[in-house]
Formats: C-alpha cells, sequence, structure tokens
C-alpha cells in the first residue's frame, strides 16, 4: 500500500498497472480491497489508483471539525489528481459514486469519463422533494439512533441490512461483522454528509453541468431510493448511459464483480479510443 499525508492524517491507496489513471472510489463500510477484481482487469493498460478514504481501510479517520465527509475526502482526490500527468477515468460506487461525481463536477478538466454506480447523493431527491428521500431518512435514523443508544452492532446490522438486504448482517463472515461494527460510526458520518442544504453539496440545478461521458449503473433489485438517484442523473446528465443489471441490488458491484465490471471495462476503453 502507499501513503499520503492529509492534514497530518496517513491514507492508504493502492497503486497498480501502467498507462493512463483510473481512480476506483469505494462504498461505505468498505476499502479499496473491493475493486481487486476490477484492478486486475486494468492494470494490463492502466494505472489504476485505488483510496481507502478517511476512516476506512487502513487510512486515519477525518478531524471531526464541523465539515461533512466529502470536505475531507474531497482533499484525497485532489492530492491523487497530482500525481496524474493527462486526465483520469473515475469509477465510483455508492459513497464512492457520490465522491466520485463530486470530483468530477469540481474538477472536469481532470477526468476523461466518469462511472456511477448508484451514488448515494440523497440530497438530490431532498432538493428534488421525491418521495423516496424517506428511505434515507429511515435508514439514517436507525444508524443514529442505535449509536445514541451505543448499540453500534445494531447500527451496523441496520446499515448492512437496508443495503444488502434482510438478513444480510447476520450471515455474513464474523470478521465482515466485525468491520462494519468498527466503522459504523463513519457510516454514520456519510449518513450526515447527505444533508441537502450543507456548504459545498452538490445541487439539483448544477447536474447538468457535468459534460464528460458518464456511465449510470444501477441494479434492478435496488433499493426505490438509489434507483430513483440514478434517475435523476440520467434525466440531467447531457452526456450519459445507463445499464440496469437485471436481479443485482445495491451492493453488485463488491458481491457479483463478473456482471458490474464488464460494463464499466467496456465503457471505459471506448472512452479511451
Amino acid at each position: 500500500m502507499n501513503t499520503l499525508n492529509i492534514a497530518d492524517q496517513q491514507i492508504n491507496y493502492r497503486r497498480s498497472g501502467n498507462g493512463p489513471p483510473v481512480l476506483c472510489l469505494h462504498c461505505s463500510s468498505s476499502h479499496s480491497g473491493q475493486f481487486k477484481p476490477l484492478i486486475q482487469s486494468l492494470q494490463d493498460r492502466f494505472t489504476v489508483f485505488a483510496p481507502d478514504v478517511h476512516g476506512y481501510g487502513g487510512s486515519d479517520a477525518f478531524p471531526k471539525d464541523g465539515n461533512p465527509w466529502f470536505y475531507h475526502d474531497l482533499k484525497v482526490i485532489e492530492a491523487l489528481l497530482e500525481q496524474f500527468t493527462e486526465p483520469a477515468h473515475i469509477v465510483g460506487h455508492s459513497l464512492g459514486g457520490a465522491l466520485g461525481y463530486m470530483a468530477a463536477q469540481r474538477w472536469p478538466d481532470r477526468f476523461k469519463s466518469v462511472t456511477l454506480i448508484e451514488p448515494v447523493l440523497f440530497m438530490l431527491l431532498a432538493q428534488a422533494n421525491s418521495p423516496f428521500i424517506a428511505e434515507g431518512h429511515y435508514a439514517t435514523s436507525m444508524v443514529h439512533g442505535h449509536l445514541h443508544l451505543k448499540l453500534p452492532e445494531e447500527a451496523a446490522r441496520s446499515f448492512m441490512d437496508f443495503w444488502a438486504d434482510e438478513g444480510a448482517f447476520d450471515a455474513a463472515p464474523e470478521h465482515v461483522q466485525d468491520y462494519v461494527v468498527a466503522t459504523v460510526s463513519r457510516v454514520a458520518d456519510d449518513w450526515a454528509g447527505m444533508l441537502p442544504n450543507l456548504p459545498g453539496t452538490p445541487k439539483l440545478e448544477a447536474v447538468s453541468q457535468l459534460t464528460l461521458p458518464t456511465l449510470l449503473m444501477r441494479g434492478g433489485a435496488t433499493r426505490r431510493s438509489a434507483a430513483a438517484i440514478v434517475e435523476l442523473l440520467s434525466e440531467r446528465l447531457p452526456n450519459a448511459q445507463l445499464v440496469e443489471m437485471e436481479g443485482m441490488t445495491h451492493m453488485a458491484a463488491a458481491t457479483h464483480p463478473g456482471v458490474v465490471n464488464p460494463h464499466i471495462l467496456q465503457f471505459i476503453d471506448a472512452q479511451s479510443n
């Protein structure tokens, strides 16, 4: 693993391969290892960078200074961009999709294409007055409520079952359960950063300003809220294509890379020609 220093916090990241840069951003309660299969498929012709964002994997937590998670994690992206000599392809899943979207909006000239796998941009649902924002309100209240009552395992269970179906936490291996419990306070920070009126938060009216080639992906069996976010983006992004994966849930990028990754590879290759 390689390391960065961001405001005296150590950030770990993977770097593998040779060629144009690809930046991969993982979901909540995960880490850069989520992308090992994709890295293996890309590294013969691309240089792949995959950070553990603050508080996940081997990276330090961000300082609790009143700023939301994306304020700190965008600094990780900015530091990695300094290593690139040409525009990068960016791939993000869930939280990583939200971060990737924010990075592409902030530095559009630094990216060549954008792949967003169910980005959790719940603030866009709120701004659109979508009824599906209620799912996000429920999920975040379960996480924050259990943590307030000092029940981190229940917070972790509610989070994992929300995104990966009822019973997913109890069915997971012990080391996975332990990791989700250990990182659930950062999960709470992730949800807090989805509030619609935070300084620097994405705005619905600005979505159309992102003109980069964009691949939007969603599972056919995902949460209605996640599907609605992708729909909002699909309707507004001027240069986007949508892939719906039949029968897949929100966690398909981690659980079914054999289904998800071929679409990503085809898209990146097409944008590289």
